[in-house]
């Protein structure tokens, strides 16, 4: 890492919270990272356990507070209708997301898509026999899942506005 300190470049990374100690942080900063977006997906760990998704939501905080002390801007990705998701779910999200919003400098809001590479994809092609069948019905899903999400879409974005964090999204609110 020694060889690309005080470099005028200046970049951004995509990592997972677990990877980053405070020694990498650090280092990324001399290197000229200015930004690191960050998978949070949830502040739910209902919903990161339905994931897999190994996160620790309070070291994640720990990482976003060693990020802003050596001036790198960490930003979230949350994935919004994640299959499972309940209105409680998205209510400990958007508190996880208030009471951090001074750690993080905007939320990348995501909405949910089934991919035939992911792990509800895979468990699903084990149980067809005709994959295009599998696809036209995941395409199903996809276009009616978005239309069931719109309420949880419609405050994800309300609050983000509501209280001022910034955010990246194709939706807003109704």
């Amino acid at each position: 890492m020694n060889s690309i300190k005080n470099t005028d470049i200046k970049w951004y990374a995509l990592s997972s919270a677990n990877l980053m100690t405070k020694k990498i942080i650090r280092a990324m900063s001399s290197a000229g990272c200015r930004w690191i977006q960050f998978g949070l997906e949830s502040g739910s760990n209902n919903i990161l356990k339905l994931m897999n998704k190994p996160v620790n939501l309070k070291r994640f905080v720990e990482v976003m507070k060693n990020c802003v002390e050596v001036n790198i801007k960490p930003q979230l990705n949350i994935i919004m209708g994640y299959p499972g998701e309940t209105e409680s779910d998205v209510d400990k999200t958007l508190s996880y997301l208030k009471d951090n919003r001074k750690h993080f400098s905007h939320v990348n809001c995501y909405l949910y898509r089934l991919y035939f590479n992911s792990n509800i994809g895979v468990k699903l092609k084990k149980q067809y026999f005709n994959t295009s069948l599998l696809k036209q019905d995941v395409e199903k899903y996809n276009y009616f899942t978005n239309i069931d999400n719109r309420q949880h879409i419609d405050k994800y974005v309300s609050f983000l506005e509501k209280n001022s964090i910034n955010y990246n999204s194709v939706f807003a609110p109704k």
